[in-house]
């Protein structure tokens, strides 16, 4: 019995000292792993945060370098959906977005420097055909 004892003991005591005097076990400070080891507490390499507004911020001043660009006309296709198109020193058309309504659906047939001509076609069939083009650094819209 006292062998038992004795040796739980001398067990004890080196489990004990394999973790060193020095040596603290704090979890607080540690980064979550996965089981890749990526790090998954949303910090960047540098240990900073991620700013939510930063997507915000970026798209912010891409519109705004945009803008400088030109000026944004919005374009309706008739009861196909609407386009949005950047007229850039009046020398320029540039798509910016096709909005598509409901049961609609497109296809850009052409896209050149002052020439735009967008297909919008129904789940029943019916079409839609928008053309745009720059004159004389005006727009001109066709809808057919």
């Amino acid at each position: 019995m006292r062998t038992i004892t004795a040796t739980l003991i001398t067990a004890a005591l080196v489990l004990s000292g394999c973790t060193g005097s020095d040596q603290q076990l704090d979890f607080a400070d540690r980064e979550e792993v996965g089981s890749t080891g990526a790090d998954m507490t949303g910090a960047s390499e540098d240990g900073s945060q991620p700013d939510g507004n930063q997507d915000e911020a970026s798209r912010a001043a891409a519109d705004a370098d945009a803008s400088d660009r030109g000026s944004v006309e919005t374009v309706e296709a008739g009861e196909a959906g609407e386009v949005d198109v950047r007229i850039i020193d009046g020398r320029q058309l540039e798509l910016v977005d096709v909005r598509d309504a409901s049961g609609w659906t497109h296809r850009i047939d052409d896209e050149q420097r002052d020439e735009i001509e967008i297909d919008f076609r129904h789940d029943d069939g019916r079409d839609v055909e928008l053309e745009l083009e720059l004159e004389d650094g005006r727009l001109k819209v066709e809808v057919d």
